[in-house]
This record gives structure tokens, sequence and C-alpha cells, in this order.
């Protein structure tokens, strides 16, 4: 019953096997404790649906380790809303691999807290697709990094909005490359 799943222990809930946890009802996984779902093995992470993943709460999330995060296929990195995304540690973003960056959805990256972005590593950075760049709100793309803005591929640059030049930082402008800054358009710099 959820009453007795929600007083699953750590151990407990690493005890389960994959078949077991995905036929867990949604319901029933709300109600794990987040020192619970610290149990979880990144095969038992990795084997959650993205029904079961979509449900949980912001601290579930928040408390699920820099492995689990690693371990989620890009199909259940969609499957997380605009309240789990923003509720993430920099740890666990930092430890996303570069498909599952390029797989969130606009929605949710623009959710993403400056601290957020700033701690994207370059890879990250570079993995973002054009469409999710220029999303990006003003804030996010001023909390970019000189080495993350200097390592944006010419793509990248080209799909920077004028209010997201218009909003850059010196230190930042002067990070761009050559190559970067002589593919910036005229309606991005007027």
């Amino acid at each position: 019953t959820t009453a007795q799943l929600a007083s699953f222990g750590s151990a407990q809930l690493a005890a389960l096997s994959t078949d077991q946890l995905v036929a867990m009802e949604t319901r029933d996984l709300v109600n794990l404790s987040a020192a619970a779902l610290k149990g979880l093995s990144t095969t038992q992470a990795k084997a959650l649906t993205t029904a079961q993943l979509s449900v949980m709460s912001s601290l579930q999330i928040a408390n699920l380790s820099t492995a689990h995060m690693a371990a989620l296929t890009t199909d259940q990195v969609v499957a997380l809303s605009t309240t789990q995304v923003p509720a993430m540690t920099t740890a666990q973003v930092s430890k996303l691999g570069t498909s599952q960056i390029a797989a969130l959805e606009t929605q949710d990256l623009v959710k993403m807290t400056t601290t957020q972005i700033a701690a994207l590593t370059t890879a990250q950075v570079q993995a973002l697709t054009t469409t999710q760049v220029t999303n990006l709100t003003t804030d996010q793309t001023t909390a970019l990094t000189g080495t993350q803005i200097g390592k944006l591929p010419t793509d990248q640059v080209v799909a920077l909005t004028g209010d997201q030049v218009k909003a850059l930082t010196t230190s930042q402008i002067a990070a761009l490359d050559v190559t970067q800054a002589t593919n910036l358009t005229t309606s991005q710099v007027a």
C-alpha cells in the first residue's frame, strides 16, 4: 500500500528489482522519502518509467545523486517538468551528459536558474541546440561564463537573439573569438 511504501528506507528500496520498481504506481512513488530514493542504484534510476519520474516532487529530484541523474535516459530527461529542472542541484546539472542536455525541452531549460546555467560544462553548452540557445533568457545568457561563451560553436553564436547579444557583459564580449565575432549578424549587434 501507499503507507507501506512511504515507510521504505533506502536499503529496502535498493533491494527491489527493477521489475518491482517499475511495477510501482505513480501514486506510491511520490510517497517515497527523499532519503529512501538515495538507495536507488543507477540501474534502478534508469528503469524508472517516464510517468514515474514526471510525478516525483522537486525535493525528490533534488535528492537524487549525480550518478542517478547521469544514468537517466534522454526520454526520462524529456519527462522532467518545469518545476523539477530548476530543483536540480548544480552538481546534478554538471553531471548530465551532452545528449541529456540536448534533450531538455525548451520550456524546462528556460526555468533553469542562472547558477545552474553557469555550472554547465563547456561540452554541455556546446550540446545545446540552436533552439535552446535562442530561447535562453537574457539573465541566463549573462550567466554564461567567458569560458562558456568562448566555446560556443558558430551556429549557436548566430542563434543568439539581438536582446541576448545586447545583454552580454563586456567580459563576455571579450571572450568571443574572431570567428564568433565575425559571425554576429547586423541585427544581433544593432
